[in-house]
Formats: structure tokens, C-alpha cells, sequence
């Protein structure tokens, strides 16, 4: 584990599990580090005379840290690791990159981002503070596949294989900008997510089970196939991923909204769709 502080760092050699979330974990043990890096702890006055160095209590920015809650997320995901111990696999981590720590839950629900799956909702504390690319890594010794959802929010998105073999995957379309374009593979399903938002709890459920079972279906593929034919298997799944993801953006659109959240939330997503020329989310809307 390498963590970086300007041109200063400290590393920590893995020897169990390990995990972070957009802040400094390393303290007092770690195995490497610059040269110069307690010298110029101590010189800044970040480290107390007789106290012990301490990696991130001396260079984390309190103020983000505090307000990033990404503390609160490595706990979270470290909890969910350690309390499940010989289960990890492809499905499981994919689980845990959707987690948010509640059933019912509603994005609405919390004024900073404290959760692993994270949606933006206010200017002050969420502002385009957002998971936007998941990745799960599943690295065996004879094959490396990865699943990548290639769009925003894990828990809106389908996982999909991706081998580093020869040419990797199809066209994607334009390469995404800030303005709604439903031809790039991140538009497209980005209309599905901040339709989601509208409603969250009802409107995930109006899919998610369907979504589940095509992922678990997924991952079965990926194990079986061979070497020669990764490339046509990933294909063929973006592809139907892109199907389905038509399909449940009009499910999820003419579904009446029952649940918006606060009014900062709603107002701030009026605001980043107006910004990115999107077309209505309204219910019923097309």
C-alpha cells in the first residue's frame, strides 16, 4: 500500500487484507517511506515533540478528511472484509462496491458521503462526490478478468468482463463530455441512473433482481470460456448490457415518483441535468 502526501510517502506492505477511501490510512507502521518524510513532519510542526510519527494524523487535511467522511467508508468497507472472511469472490466484491449500509436507502437520506456507493446530492458536502468508475480485479494465476461497469454508480450498472487480450473491447461511441449524448456507453446509462434518483428506493427495485440474476449469469460465462473466445463473450454482453439498460430506463421512467428526498437533493439534480442538456426524468417521460 502506497499513499502519497506531495512528493512524500510512506508504504505498508499487505500482509492480510487491506482497504481505502480517498484519504490518508497508513500511521504508525509502514515499512518505506521518503527519506526526508519525518524530518519534514516534525520541521512543519505536524508532529508534537515525544509524540510518535503517525503518517496520516500528520499530513491529512482535517478538514477534508472530516467532511470527505472517507474514514467512515474505509471502516465500513474494512468491516465488510474482515466479517466475511473466505467468501470473497467476483460477486461478493461487486456487492460491496453497490453497499450502503442500509435497506431503503435513499440518497437523500445523509448530508455527507458516507457511504462506499456514492451519490452526489448537495453543493456542500456531495458536490460531483460520486463513485463513477467500479472495478473489480478477479486475478488468478492462468487468467485475469475484470468486471467494469464503464458507467457511474455501481448500484445502477451492470458489471461486465473485460481480459487484456489482444483488443480489449468494442466501440464505446463518442467519448462523454458534459452534455447528455444517449450514443457513448456512459450517457447512455447515466439517463437510467438520475432517473433512479428521482426515486431510489422504489425505482431500483424495479429491476434490480433482473439485473442480479444477469450478472450472476455473467460471471458463470466468464469462468467457462476460453482463451480464444473472451473478446466475442465480452462483446456480446456489453451489448445486451446496453439492451437492457434501454429496457429498464423505461421501466423506471413511467413509474410514478413517490419519494423525491429534500429539496436540496432534488433541486441540485435540476440543476445538473439543465447543465448537461438532459431530457426530462420526469414520470412517464420517454
Amino acid at each position: 500500500m502506497l499513499e502519497t502526501a506531495g512528493p512524500l510517502w510512506a508504504a505498508l506492505k499487505v500482509k492480510d487484507t487491506y482497504t481505502i477511501s480517498n484519504g490518508l490510512t497508513i500511521g504508525e507502521e509502514f515499512d518505506e517511506c521518503h527519506p526526508d518524510l519525518i524530518h519534514i513532519a516534525r520541521k512543519k510542526g505536524w508532529m508534537k515533540k515525544g509524540e510518535t510519527f503517525h503518517f496520516a494524523r500528520s499530513f491529512s487535511d482535517w478538514l477534508y478528511t472530516t467532511f470527505s467522511a472517507c474514514r467512515v467508508r474505509q471502516s465500513r468497507s474494512s468491516s465488510l472484509i474482515n466479517n466475511n472472511k473466505g467468501k470473497m469472490d467476483v460477486s461478493f466484491a461487486i456487492e460491496m462496491l453497490r453497499d450502503h449500509k442500509e435497506k431503503g436507502y435513499h440518497p437523500a437520506s445523509h448530508l455527507l458521503g458516507n457511504r462506499i456507493c456514492a451519490h452526489a446530492a448537495n453543493r456542500l458536502f456531495r458536490n460531483a462526490s460520486q463513485t463513477v468508475g467500479s472495478l473489480v480485479a478477479h486475478l488468478k494465476p492462468d487468467i485475469q478478468t475484470y468486471w467494469a461497469t464503464g458507467t457511474c454508480a455501481p448500484c445502477t450498472g451492470i458489471f461486465k468482463p473485460v481480459w487484456f487480450e489482444g483488443n480489449v473491447v468494442q466501440d464505446f461511441g463518442p467519448e462523454p463530455d458534459g452534455i447528455f449524448n444517449p450514443k457513448t456507453l456512459w450517457w447512455h446509462h447515466e439517463k437510467l441512473h438520475r432517473s433512479i434518483l428521482l426515486d431510489y428506493p422504489i425505482r431500483i427495485a424495479a429491476f434490480k433482481k433482473e439485473r442480479d440474476d444477469l450478472e450472476q449469469f455473467y460471471i458463470k460465462q466468464a469462468l467457462n470460456t476460453e482463451h480464444g473466445s473472451r473478446l466475442n463473450l465480452s462483446e456480446t454482453i456489453f451489448e445486451q448490457a446496453r439492451g437492457k439498460t434501454t429496457k429498464w430506463t423505461t421501466l423506471v421512467e413511467n413509474l410514478p415518483i413517490r419519494s423525491q428526498g429534500r429539496v436540496f437533493y432534488k433541486r441540485y439534480w435540476e440543476k445538473q441535468n439543465k447543465k448537461a442538456q438532459i431530457v426530462s426524468l420526469a414520470a412517464g417521460a420517454n
